[in-house]
């Protein structure tokens, strides 16, 4: 009897083995997808991050883009020679009040006749 325990033990023993190699291959398979989940999930995250980052840029380009168009037709309207840096000194300043002021008194510039011809198309 000892002598067919003996094979019998050897396939358990084989049996276990097998399983416990099964259960690495799919330990490691599960390690793999998890790994892959998380990447594919950070790499969506960052590029989505970069998408707005990027919109963000495109956006202060055109506006940046629409303020130097409006700039260059206001001074092909105006055709006035261009102010030293002394004299425009008093418009460069980081108060918000001043700020306003100096649009207000830019706005008659903006309404005369020279300025609505040519922005009217007239």
């Amino acid at each position: 009897m000892s002598v067919q325990e003996d094979p019998v033990q050897r396939e358990i023993h084989q049996d276990w083995a097998n399983r416990e190699y099964i259960e690495v291959i799919t330990s490691s398979i599960k390690k793999i997808a998890d790994f892959l989940n998380s990447f594919d999930m950070s790499c969506r995250s960052r590029l989505a991050t970069l998408n707005e980052k990027l919109t963000a840029l495109e956006r202060r380009i055109e506006y940046i883009e629409a303020r130097v168009s409006l700039a260059l037709r206001l001074t092909h309207v105006v055709h006035a020679p261009r102010a030293p840096l002394d004299s425009i000194k008093g418009y460069v300043s980081s108060s918000g009040r001043q700020a306003s002021r100096r649009r207000q008194s830019l706005l008659p510039l903006y309404h005369s006749p020279v300025f609505l011809s040519s922005s009217v198309g007239i």
